[in-house]
């Protein structure tokens, strides 16, 4: 009987002013998923828009090289496949209902194992096509003045591998710090409940 007692009063001593209660918890699984919601949604729309502008861009004006035509392709597709990547993650989001501390947990360890594949793959994917777009279509607008062509080349080489060296890192780290902490944090209720 003294066992049933020390956990008792061990009951009674835990700290649960820091818990949060069930529509706390819900408020944050909800203002997580809005969040990426609105985020991926404004990816998407901005992919799609962009998408048809080049794409009727490519229809009205009709340059002479194939190299603009190839680029504005590389614009296209890179575009395009921002928004399809986005589409199908917003699928796991917008399905993210009422779950429990530990399903939110292995929620959000998922969207890291998807946050990591989009940044390694994807992303790197859609930025070298965007880069070939770019530089494919600079050429027939730069071409007949070799000190325009030397420097348009040089500054766009330099603000692309700016992007891709500082840029995308950062904002890499930047997201996967948050999630990391919105991981933790959940972990800490989840360990205070047993």
């Amino acid at each position: 009987m003294d066992n049933f007692n020390e956990l008792k009063a061990t009951w009674k001593k835990a700290n649960t002013k820091s818990l949060p209660d069930v529509k706390t918890m819900m408020h944050i699984v909800k203002s997580f998923r809005d969040e990426k919601l609105m985020k991926k949604l404004w990816i998407i729309g901005f992919s799609l828009t962009a998408s048809v502008f080049f794409a009727i861009k490519m229809y009205i004006d009709r340059f002479h090289m194939a190299s603009t035509l190839i680029g504005e392709g590389f614009f296209v597709l890179s575009l395009l496949m921002l928004a399809i990547s986005n589409i199908r993650s917003s699928k796991r989001f917008y399905n993210l209902n009422d779950c429990s501390n530990k399903e939110f947990i292995n929620f959000l360890e998922q969207t890291r194992k998807n946050q990591h594949y989009f940044y390694t793959r994807t992303q790197a994917v859609c930025i070298a096509f965007y880069s070939i777009g770019i530089l494919l279509y600079l050429f027939e607008l730069v071409y007949k003045d070799m000190t325009t062509m030397l420097i348009s080349y040089a500054a766009t080489i330099a603000l692309l591998t700016l992007y891709w060296a500082v840029v995308r890192p950062r904002a890499y780290h930047k997201e996967a710090a948050k999630l990391e902490n919105r991981i933790q944090q959940t972990e800490a209720l989840t360990q205070q409940f047993k």
